[in-house]
């Protein structure tokens, strides 16, 4: 038996038809988590709170075939000797392109600062994150909405609308919503006002996290015993 990490292979295209096509500077940066807060309140084993355990980056076509090669054998993923179950992974991805040739030379500085403290380090875990950090540009501004008990989505949706029409695709994740702007989208008076109208809401207690470049879970494939999907209405 395996580990699943793709639930729902229409849904996962459908969402990577949405995003733009790399450049061959580009790429889209993959990250595999393990977190404890899915599966504290089950009679799985705990594990630490966060755990990285795989982090690739991939362009659009070759994605689905390298997710599938993290379906390892249930129980290969492990946490201080224990085991790391099903429930407690999730796959997240950055919605906008990173740029190879803008880490290579954030690398190039990193290594040099290393090699300079004689102190030990992995070249490949520092290109890693680099790439993570090094946006080539940003189609979208991603706002990680973290819904509190008794308020609901819809509304949220609906709030978020207002401020930028159309130019909105959302994510229906464990936890709430990622809200993704399409920034060049917005028309002349929504490309003023947008920003500050959600930043600074009162309307809801559920955070709205604006970092803007956050790491989004990906539709299609788990995310702590849920599947997320974009929202179609």
């Amino acid at each position: 038996m395996n580990y699943q990490i793709i639930a729902d292979e229409n849904e996962l295209n459908h969402f990577l038809a949405l995003l733009p096509n790399p450049t061959p500077d580009e790429c889209y940066y993959i990250g595999l988590l393990a977190r404890n807060k899915w599966i504290r309140e089950s009679t799985l084993q705990g594990i630490s709170s966060q755990i990285q355990l795989k982090r690739f980056t991939s362009d659009k076509d070759r994605l689905p075939d390298k997710l599938r090669q993290l379906e390892c054998s249930l129980g290969a993923y492990r946490d201080k000797g224990q085991p790391i179950p099903q429930e407690a992974l999730g796959v997240y991805i950055s919605v906008n392109p990173r740029s190879y040739r803008k880490a290579g030379l954030r690398l190039i500085r990193d290594i040099a600062e290393q090699v300079e403290k004689e102190t030990q380090f992995n070249p490949h875990q520092l290109a890693l994150s680099n790439l993570q950090t090094t946006a080539s540009r940003r189609p979208f501004f991603d706002i990680d909405i973290d819904l509190v008990e008794g308020e609901n989505r819809k509304d949220i949706m609906f709030f978020v609308r207002e401020a930028v029409g159309e130019a909105v695709t959302f994510v229906h994740t464990r936890g709430g919503l990622h809200a993704l702007i399409e920034t060049a989208k917005l028309n002349s008076e929504q490309a003023k006002t947008w920003y500050n109208a959600i930043a600074r809401q009162t309307r809801f207690k559920s955070g709205f996290d604006m970092i803007g470049d956050n790491l989004t879970p990906l539709p299609g494939c788990v995310q702590g015993g849920f599947v997320p999907f974009v929202v179609k209405d």
